[in-house]
């Protein structure tokens, strides 16, 4: 048991009849422990076996446990603030790497060999050179220079831009636009 007495914290001995009960004991060094880490000074009657003795470190123990329960619940709140900040920053991290990561070598040959497909089909039916005008189009509609230089995150965008393009120019035409199997690289 603990008493406050001008502002110190002095041990005193627990009665017998209370040792004795070792749940109870665990309480009280449970309780003993807060109290000393307890900014709140109690005022607790120095003889053990008086009521008020027992109502006050009853009374503290409950006070000490709201006390750590509200710094708890700062402690979780400052650390679910840092924990969203971490986030931001990994989501941040994984956009600039998905930004600089490239599409495969297969994924830029197929890419290559769908948009030539298209344009040689074109030509067939209409006579006119087409592949300049598509792959310029399709450098303009993903934002970049070539194929190699693909985000890899771009990849589904550009088989779709692919399939419109077989669609708008041949519409007639199923076989203008080329199977996806490339799409599991």
């Amino acid at each position: 048991m603990i008493a406050a007495d001008s502002g110190k914290l002095t041990r005193m001995r627990l009665p017998v009849e209370r040792r004795s009960s070792t749940r109870k004991w665990a309480c009280e060094r449970s309780c003993e422990r807060m109290l000393m880490r307890c900014p709140v000074k109690l005022s607790v009657d120095p003889d053990p076996s008086s009521s008020r003795a027992r109502w006050c470190s009853t009374s503290g123990c409950v006070l000490v446990t709201r006390e750590l329960l509200r710094d708890q619940r700062a402690t979780d709140a400052n650390q679910d603030h840092r924990l969203d900040a971490l986030q931001t920053v990994v989501d941040e991290l994984q956009q600039q790497l998905m930004q600089h990561t490239v599409v495969t070598l297969a994924q830029q040959e197929f890419l290559k060999r769908s948009i030539q497909r298209i344009a040689s089909r074109y030509k067939q039916r209409t006579g006119n050179e087409r592949y300049g005008m598509l792959f310029g189009q399709f450098c303009k509609a993903l934002g970049t220079p070539r194929y190699d230089a693909l985000p890899a995150h771009k990849y589904e965008q550009a088989l779709d831009w692919i399939e419109a393009q077989a669609r708008a120019l041949l519409p007639d035409d199923p076989d203008a636009i080329p199977p996806r199997q490339e799409r599991l690289l």
